[in-house]
């Protein structure tokens, strides 16, 4: 560390020599905020040593500023902070513009105002990826021997998008999960309603300005198992184009003091970062239970923490927090009222017409025997869930392989049989 902050203080020197000069430390986070380590010690004393006359500037950059040393931040030292916020989808529009004035390509500029809103999260790095893995996949049309340069298509991009996080979630679970609205059958109406909280705020902005209607912020899908309610978070990412990061609750927890705090801010963290987003929490009734029933008091802190990151959560921060549960009555009430959990939907069990619309979905890749009556099917389904019903399906599917590997058709029968199997498991 001595020897490298020897290097530190001839750097300064060359500097002064030179000025008017700029020092620029990169990633400035890795120098630790011991008070003994040599090298924050070194460089405090030659930030010190500066004076006006000198016409040198020091400039630092991080990707986590509050692991920043301390000692650099007071007056006298770095004074200014400057923070860099993720492009918009017209920021976007423009580095995408940019780079593709370098290619062949035969992208409209509409078609390149959707590919920037469908490449929410992403910076300037990850658009340069996009585009180079997009020519990529042009490459792959074309015959290499005859040198020619590729057109970039629209489709070329897409496929790029898809395939690329951005860069600043890649290390949480996250992508926008390939769910769509017919994957799940029934609930148009929760549809509808999930729409009009997270889709509507984006692609009407002026609408809700014009009516000074502020956007729910938070979500509670609540109901029985298997109704769905992570299947609907998902389908609403995939089809409004939001990059989504899916936590389960008991994930979160660490037998450490302070982790699972630390671990909710980085989350929201890298949302705001990465946004438009949502942030979906599977099973919160884990981390935030009525305070006083954890006698360890992660559970309480956790609470906490997640009750502070969602009071701080801005409009224009564009988060969306969804949560799902099937314990809503052990929920602290500090977290259900407006402003932190805006809507609450209860998810119910399937009615006559969304038991048909499951069995069907589930059954749109199976060959059935026209011996196959599903609305019969459907109306033996009573108190049976959408995943009880899936279940059914593939049940059928399994036992028309038992009788013969070789089969081609599943019968009413092997469906007979699955629906009595499904039922005897429920009791």
């Amino acid at each position: 560390m001595v020897i490298f902050s020897m290097k530190l203080s001839e750097l300064f020197t060359i500097a002064k020599n030179n000025a008017p000069s700029i020092v620029f430390i990169d990633e400035i986070d890795g120098i630790s905020e011991d008070r003994s380590d040599q090298t924050a010690i070194g460089l405090t004393k030659l930030i010190d040593e500066i004076k006006w006359k000198d016409k040198i500037l020091v400039v630092g950059a991080t990707n986590y500023f509050s692991d920043v040393n301390k000692n650099f931040k007071r007056t006298g030292r770095m004074d200014f902070e400057i923070k860099f916020d993720p492009p918009t989808s017209e920021g976007r529009y423009e580095i995408f513009k940019l780079h593709l004035e370098k290619c062949k390509c035969d992208v409209t500029d509409d078609e390149l105002k959707s590919l920037s809103l469908a490449s929410s999260g992403f910076v300037g790095s990850d658009i340069s990826s996009a585009i180079r893995d997009s020519y990529i996949r042009a490459m792959r049309r074309i015959d290499l021997t005859t040198f020619e340069v590729p057109n970039i298509t629209k489709e070329d991009l897409e496929g790029a998008i898809l395939d690329l996080k951005p860069s600043s979630i890649k290390d949480l679970i996250a992508s926008v999960p390939r769910v769509n609205w017919e994957d799940i059958g029934g609930n148009e109406k929760i549809k509808q309603q999930l729409k009009e909280c997270v889709e509507w705020p984006l692609k009407y902005p002026e609408a809700f300005k014009r009516l000074g209607i502020q956007a729910p912020q938070g979500i509670l899908l609540h109901g029985p198992p298997g109704c769905s309610k992570t299947m609907l978070a998902k389908a609403l990412a995939t089809e409004s184009k939001l990059n989504f990061i899916s936590i389960k609750g008991p994930e979160l927890f660490s037998k450490y003091v302070g982790d699972t705090e630390k671990a909710i801010r980085e989350i929201f963290r890298k949302a705001r970062i990465s946004s438009p987003c949502i942030i979906f929490f599977d099973e919160i009734d884990a981390m935030a239970s009525a305070r006083g029933d954890d006698d360890t008091s992660v559970g309480d802190r956790a609470l906490c923490q997640l009750l502070t990151e969602m009071d701080g959560i801005e409009e224009k921060s564009q988060v969306i927090v969804i949560a799902a549960t099937n314990r809503l009555d052990i929920l602290d009430k500090a977290i259900l009222r407006p402003g932190r959990f805006d809507r609450h939907i209860q998810i119910p069990l399937p009615d006559d017409t969304a038991k048909i619309e499951i069995l069907r979905i589930g059954c749109r890749s199976m060959p059935i025997d026209k011996d196959v009556d599903l609305d019969s099917i459907a109306k033996r389904c009573t108190f049976l869930s959408g995943a009880d019903i899936s279940l059914i399906c593939r049940e059928a599917g399994l036992r028309a392989l038992s009788q013969d590997i070789n089969t081609e058709l599943v019968k009413m029968d092997h469906f007979e049989d699955a629906l009595q199997f499904v039922k005897s498991r429920k009791k």
